[in-house]
């Protein structure tokens, strides 16, 4: 019953849980004495690992933004002109006494 128990939960059950579900089926056993069954049987409890993403993909979120609202791609925003040439027809349409006082 220990082995079964232990099957079902794909191998995560310790003694502490191979009780309580024992205790649910009606057919007690003792933590201390489920953990000798586990012991006897080279039995172990062991929990699956979170799973994490990787740190790359968020780089790979990035380029694949930056690639798509491309510095070099037209717009329509801008009259269909990429945003660096429309960043440089402004720039030159700019005063440059911004900031002149008199």
């Amino acid at each position: 019953m220990v082995r079964r128990i232990h099957a079902e939960s794909n191998g995560s059950a310790g003694a502490r849980t191979i009780e309580q579900i024992s205790s649910d089926r009606k057919l007690p056993i003792s933590r201390y004495r489920a953990g000798k069954m586990m012991k006897q049987l080279r039995l172990q409890s062991c929990q699956l690992p979170k799973h994490n993403y990787k740190k790359a993909l968020q780089e790979h979120i990035g380029n694949y933004i930056l690639g798509y609202y491309s510095q070099v791609r037209p717009h329509q925003f801008n009259g269909g002109k990429t945003p660096n040439k429309a960043e440089q027809i402004y720039w030159l349409n700019c005063s440059n006494d911004v900031a002149k006082f008199t």
